[in-house]
């Protein structure tokens, strides 16, 4: 796998002088690779998926042109073995979650910088080439009368911190059209319930609620009395996103959560 990340970036002409692979679950993990010319940003897709590549690609262009803090991309290399290489600006900084393991004092700061953030992303126009292009978002609930650009992966891990401020977005692949109140939902359910982040201690849980609280100043949300169904929704989510990679009693905060926000009015 290392051989063909140093190769796309190569293929741009940069000389490669080291290369490695970013801590992180993902089934398609980041690599941060050292030239000359500095370093970059490099994610592999499988050949059969060029397409969400150079969508991830199209979709950088059109969120930057929107003045949204996400990484330039340089190239989309596709004559490699078996795969495709977006490869991106790297951005200095730090994740939010390191930003707040260094410094728990400000959690409520980053929380609502990272809630203004998130409001940013669902107030962006949303361009009528694209609406054809993203997929949109079922949850089985009313539509909204406004779509919003969805993020469902918006937690501390996927944005970046740098110089005192919340400064960039990461990992967008699943990117939907949809009601902004569900990504609310979703990034709630993430900070209250994700195993990973309930089996990280009550101290970290205890960060997290106080950048929770700070998120939800920040995104100004007097919607919450009218998140219950999207809470629910998001439990649910969070099942079959997470269920098969973790025994069902680590799951059990995530089913508390669902069967809580159904009865306070979720489908």
């Amino acid at each position: 796998m290392e051989a063909t990340v140093r190769a796309a970036v190569e293929a741009l002409g940069l000389g490669v002088t080291a290369c490695r692979r970013m801590p992180g679950g993902s089934t398609l993990p980041t690599w941060r690779v050292d030239t000359r010319d500095g370093p970059f940003a490099v994610r592999l897709y499988p050949a059969s998926l060029e397409w969400v590549a150079r969508g991830m690609a199209r979709l950088s262009a059109v969120l930057r042109e929107a003045d949204f803090p996400v990484p330039g991309v340089v190239a989309v290399v596709n004559d490699l073995p078996g795969h495709v290489a977006l490869i991106q600006e790297w951005l200095p900084g730090v994740t939010c979650g390191e930003a707040l393991r260094r410094g728990p004092e400000r959690a409520w700061d980053w929380g609502v910088q990272f809630g203004q953030v998130h409001a940013r992303l669902h107030a962006l126009p949303i361009p009528p080439e694209v609406e054809g292009e993203v997929p949109r978002l079922e949850t089985g609930l009313p539509a909204p009368a406004r779509p919003a650009w969805l993020h469902l992966d918006y937690h501390p891990l996927n944005v970046l911190a740098e110089g005192g401020r919340v400064s960039a977005v990461l990992d967008w692949e699943n990117v939907r059209l949809g009601d902004a109140r569900a990504d609310v939902a979703r990034t709630l359910s993430i900070l209250s319930v994700d195993p990973g982040v309930w089996g990280a201690g009550r101290e970290v849980r205890q960060r997290l609620r106080t950048f929770r609280r700070g998120y939800l100043a920040g995104y100004a949300a007097s919607l919450m009395n009218e998140l219950p169904p999207f809470l629910a929704w998001a439990g649910e989510f969070m099942l079959r996103d997470r269920g098969p990679h973790f025994a069902g009693a680590e799951l059990a905060p995530v089913r508390r959560w669902s069967r809580y926000w159904r009865r306070r009015g979720g489908p």
